[in-house]
């Protein structure tokens, strides 16, 4: 499968199987958010539509949420047992906590320096969150 492919093109079956699996591992815990069409461009061709998919409806606010949890949840049970770190400022850490929260597996999410998120950050996130500069 070509890295451009275009709608239409065939896909490789291995790859429809990995979207397959990872849709049914995230399922309880993903929320299926709706695609609504954005108004025209007049600048744009007449045939050319636009779609956004609403992922700031999933419970995280991001569609982050679906590949942390499908790692987290693809996980051996022993590995998991371990525990998941993750270094991100926002939304792929929110991910995470969220996972690990409902697999009740302990995670840590270390923050760099940039503090955007802030208390929405420490009050939705992982048990431990580390913050290098502010403690």
């Amino acid at each position: 499968m070509r890295a451009n492919a275009t709608a239409g093109e065939n896909y490789s079956p291995d790859l429809i199987t990995l979207i397959e699996e990872a849709s049914t591992r995230i399922y309880g815990l993903a929320r299926q958010t709706p695609v609504a069409r954005l108004p025209r461009d007049s600048r744009l061709p007449s045939s050319l539509r636009a779609f956004a998919k609403m992922e700031q409806q999933q419970v995280t606010g991001s569609f982050k949420l679906r590949g942390a949890s499908n790692k987290i949840f693809s996980m051996s049970p022993e590995i998991a047992a371990k525990g998941v770190v993750t270094s991100s400022t926002g939304n792929h850490g929110l991910g995470v906590a969220a996972a690990a929260r409902l697999l009740d597996l302990c995670a840590q999410s270390f923050r760099g320096t940039d503090r955007t998120m802030g208390e929405p950050f420490k009050s939705r996130a992982a048990d431990d969150v580390v913050d290098p500069v502010f403690g």
